[in-house]
């Protein structure tokens, strides 16, 4: 069963619970990568991520002044490092 415009649920599962990292926008994609352990980078745009944040997990959460666009490579590039990954 599809959810939205992406991939089904399952497969999007199954491909987050196979990381060893994610870095991406707050979405479920995120929330399922902190479920399951994997350290995250989220980006924020609109939403509040005092509210939002991942938990559970080895996390680096990123805003923009003027959102999620605003966020640059070397801000994401020092979050990894921060996590102590590699990239």
């Amino acid at each position: 069963m599809a959810h939205g415009c992406g991939a089904p649920l399952e497969e999007i599962k199954s491909l987050v619970a196979g990381a060893a990292l994610f870095v991406g926008n707050d979405s479920g994609p995120a929330h399922m990568a902190a479920a399951f352990g994997i350290p995250v980078v989220v980006i924020f745009g609109a939403s509040d991520p005092l509210v939002w944040a991942p938990w559970r997990t080895q996390a680096e959460v990123l805003t923009g002044g003027d959102g999620i666009a605003s966020v640059d490579v070397r801000q994401v590039l020092d979050a990894l490092e921060r996590l102590r990954v590699r990239a």
